[in-house]
C-alpha cells in the first residue's frame, strides 16, 4: 500500500484541549497524533469524558480518535472526519482472534472501528504502529460525531451484526442469535486486549 499523507497543522486555539496539548509542548497535529498513539490501549473510567484519555493516559479506538477529532474542530480544521467503519475481522487481518473464530466455526465477525479520515487517508490513533490489513476488509463507513462513540456506536454495530446474521447464507453464522454473536465478538476483543496488556 502506498504511503498516504494527511494535512498537518499548528495547534493555536485557546480552548481546553488545545491548551492541554500545548502545555505538554505538543504544538502540531502530527505530534499530538504520535503522543496519543503511544498511550496504552484501555477503556476509560468515565464514558463520554474525552479528557480522561489525557488524565488516565490510556484510551480506546473511540476515545483516542474522538479526542483528536475534537482537537481538529477546536483549531478550525473541518476536514478530519470522525468515522465509524465496519470491517470483517478475520484470522488474516487480526491473527490473535483465530482461536476464537475456530472455536465457533466462524469465517470472520464484523467489527466496528473508529478512526479519522482526511483527504481520503485513514488516520488511526489507536496504536503506535498503524495496522493496515483491516482496511481492505472495510464493508461500511459512516461519518459520526464525538457524541456517537458510546451507545450509538454499540447500537450501529449490533444492528449491522443482526442484519448480517439474518441475510447470510452461511449456516455457521445463521445458527447464532444476535446476543450470542455479540458475546463471541466480546471474546475476540478480550483476546486482543489481553495481548495488548501483556506487551
Amino acid at each position: 500500500m502506498a504511503k498516504s499523507t494527511y494535512e498537518n497543522f499548528t495547534i493555536s486555539a485557546h480552548f481546553e484541549l488545545s491548551l492541554r496539548f500545548t502545555d505538554l509542548n505538543i504544538t502540531d497535529f502530527a505530534a499530538a497524533l504520535k503522543y496519543i498513539q503511544h498511550l496504552p490501549y484501555g477503556r476509560n473510567s468515565k464514558e463520554g469524558s474525552l479528557m480522561r484519555v489525557l488524565d488516565e493516559k490510556q484510551g480506546t479506538c473511540s476515545t483516542k480518535n474522538a479526542l483528536l477529532h475534537t482537537l481538529c474542530m477546536e483549531n478550525g480544521k473541518q476536514g478530519f472526519n470522525l468515522t465509524l467503519g465496519i470491517f470483517n475481522m478475520d484470522a488474516e487481518n487480526t491473527p490473535l482472534i483465530q482461536p476464537v473464530l475456530r472455536k465457533y466455526r466462524l469465517p470472520y465477525i464484523p467489527e466496528a472501528h473508529v478512526y479519522l479520515k482526511n483527504n481520503g487517508t485513514i488516520i488511526d490513533a489507536t496504536y503506535p504502529k498503524a495496522q493496515q490489513a483491516w482496511i481492505k476488509a472495510i464493508v461500511r463507513e459512516d461519518e459520526i460525531d464525538a457524541s456517537d462513540i458510546g451507545k450509538n456506536k454499540v447500537k450501529s454495530h449490533r444492528d449491522y451484526l443482526d442484519k448480517w446474521r439474518k441475510e447470510t447464507k452461511d449456516k455457521a453464522v445463521a445458527k447464532y442469535t444476535l446476543d450470542q454473536l455479540w458475546d463471541i465478538r466480546e471474546e475476540c476483543i478480550a483476546a486482543l486486549s489481553g495481548a495488548v496488556a501483556s506487551r
